[in-house]
């Protein structure tokens, strides 16, 4: 399998293979974040403009039933990450593998007429979103909400709680043309056509101490035949020079890898997501 945005076979202690694709281009505009979530995120639009944060990388031993296609970034996100998108091709099918940070749709909180406009205008979030609802497509969502709603969200009663999570949901999946299943764990979700999958098995593998970020494990058996294993990734965010990030990072990686072969043995299985960092490789070294 040849991939020019790929480093290939990487191995693990149990020889595991491991491919690595990113977008030849930036994923991640920093000048985007300005007055979204925080005056840190604010500070930090002004400083370091671009970055390649999203990425997929596949796991696997014996050569899988699929090939993975170049990742390529789909442009036009009003939020600070451009969604990435991978098509697999597993025998005659083409299935589109999407990722997308969409930053809790930055101040959806407030509801001000200025957000609904971007939510709904021409070019807005709603015709960006539509791009991606593609037929057999897989979309894995991070930051479905940002810490500054989480907040307020906590302050509610349990049934409100759920209205609120479930109205962010609905949004969403009232935006594609095709009927859309959903699995999610604290602020991440992973969308797929219904009419192509079926959901077989999920897991969640929270943060060291935080039950709300964290990665999302399916198990999706496809139409007629075969499984195809996915792991929805949003590591620990922080600056270039926090220390010890990119370990903090790394052990966070190889927690997730060891749960989900563990769980499920001798499995190809697919991460993409938001790894928030543009060192890849030395996340997997």
């Amino acid at each position: 399998m040849k991939n020019t945005n790929s480093n290939k076979n990487k191995r693990t202690k149990k020889q595991k293979k491991i491919n690595i694709y990113s977008s030849k281009v930036p994923t991640h505009h920093n000048k985007k974040m300005y007055n979204c979530e925080s005056k840190l995120h604010s500070l930090r639009s002004i400083v370091n403009d671009k970055d390649k944060f999203d990425h997929l990388i596949h796991v696997y031993n014996n050569k899988p039933s699929y090939t993975i296609g170049n990742l390529t970034t789909i442009k036009g996100s009003l939020y600070d990450h451009d969604a990435i998108i991978s098509n697999i091709k597993y025998n005659k099918y083409k299935i589109p593998l999407i990722s997308y940070n969409i930053e809790g749709l930055c101040d959806s909180i407030k509801y001000s007429k200025e957000h609904i406009k971007r939510l709904y205008k021409e070019g807005g979030f709603i015709d960006y979103f539509k791009k991606l609802c593609k037929p057999k497509c897989i979309i894995c969502l991070q930051e479905l909400f940002l810490l500054t709603e989480l907040d307020y969200i906590r302050t509610l009663n349990e049934k409100s709680i759920k209205y609120y999570i479930n109205n962010r949901l609905s949004l969403l999946m009232s935006i594609s043309d095709i009927e859309l299943g959903c699995i999610r764990y604290g602020i991440s979700c992973i969308l797929y056509d219904k009419s192509f999958f079926k959901l077989d098995d999920k897991l969640f593998i929270p943060r060291k101490n935080n039950n709300i970020k964290g990665a999302i494990y399916v198990k999706l058996k496809i139409k007629d035949s075969g499984f195809i294993n996915i792991v929805n990734i949003h590591l620990k965010a922080g600056q270039v020079y926090n220390l010890g990030l990119l370990k903090r990072q790394k052990e966070e990686l190889r927690n997730i890898i060891d749960t989900v072969l563990k769980y499920n043995k001798n499995t190809p299985i697919i991460l993409v997501g938001d790894f928030n960092s543009s060192k890849i490789d030395k996340l997997i070294s």
